[in-house]
């Protein structure tokens, strides 16, 4: 049998070690995915000493179910979620600003497109009065773990702040809340991102290599860089876990039905993504 890492070397390497050894082949991709893409060394280390930890009950037992509970839980808590659309809000422009001609409103050279925003931590994840999903801590916790980054302020009724919205073309919209365009901060360069495509049609819309962002709001801030980092990983992870075409199959199984929670949020469909996954997953046992 392989050796493992030596305990010399990082918690990150250990950790790989163990998933190549031990992990089921369906989960592999996965738990590999989570530690490489982590989106701060903190989140890398969260998932490293989890992946140690189930490691150590299969050198006691043989028993590699574990693992699989690891790869199952951010899978369910991270990348599940992460693909919850927003409750976008619509920017309007005045029919007649335009009409008075373009010294009244400078027209781009891009042109004129409409917009939405997008929450970046999807606003389905808000903490409401009324009947919320049992799974919101888990997914909360999750994401905290995964990214290495304090996300109170949101889960706490700030979701829709403003440093976690940002203004899209229609079209980016819809595929940034799928998962398939993101933003990955450039380092010691503030605001200023590479654009990441993936799947089919998004690597086709022409989009720019880098975007630099700013609030047109005189003292908003710009969308936060960490949970862009935070939703870039998560379309990382997705694409390089072979399991984008099962996330697909669970929100197109979704898609007959129409059930809101009491309070007109999303909780309940957030309930029943987890349950299908859960059927996906005993089915491919």
């Amino acid at each position: 049998m392989p050796a493992l890492a030596p305990l010399s070397e990082s918690p990150s390497a250990r950790a790989a070690a163990i998933v190549r050894l031990y992990a089921h082949p369906r989960d592999q991709a996965l738990l590999l995915a989570l530690l490489e893409y982590a989106p701060s060394e903190k989140g890398r280390t969260n998932l490293a000493h989890k992946v140690i930890h189930a490691g150590d009950f299969h050198h006691i037992d043989g028993d590699s179910r574990c693992l699989g509970q690891v790869a199952d839980f951010f899978w369910r808590n991270v990348i599940l979620p992460g693909n919850a659309a927003a409750e976008p809000f619509i920017w309007k422009l005045d029919p007649e600003i335009i009409a008075n001609g373009s010294g009244a409103f400078p027209i781009p050279p891009c042109g004129l497109e409409v917009t939405r925003v997008a929450h970046i931590i999807p606003f389905s994840l808000r903490a409401s009065t009324g009947t919320t999903s049992g799974h919101l801590p888990s997914i909360w916790s999750a994401l905290e773990c995964f990214g290495g980054v304090d996300l109170g302020s949101l889960m706490h009724g700030g979701i829709s702040s403003l440093d976690n919205v940002i203004t899209l073309s229609a079209t980016v919209h819809r595929y940034f809340t799928e998962l398939q365009v993101a933003l990955e901060p450039l380092l010691d360069t503030p605001n200023t991102y590479t654009v990441r495509t993936w799947g089919k049609v998004a690597p086709r819309l022409g989009l720019p290599k880098t975007v630099k962002l700013a609030s047109g709001t005189a003292g908003a801030p710009p969308p936060n860089p960490a949970y862009l980092a935070l939703h870039c990983a998560i379309c990382r992870v997705l694409w390089a876990s072979a399991r984008a075409e099962e996330l697909k199959d669970v929100l197109d199984d979704l898609e007959e039905v129409a059930l809101l929670a009491a309070d007109g949020s999303s909780a309940n469909l957030i309930n029943i993504a987890i349950y299908r996954s859960l059927a996906f997953s005993r089915a491919d046992a």
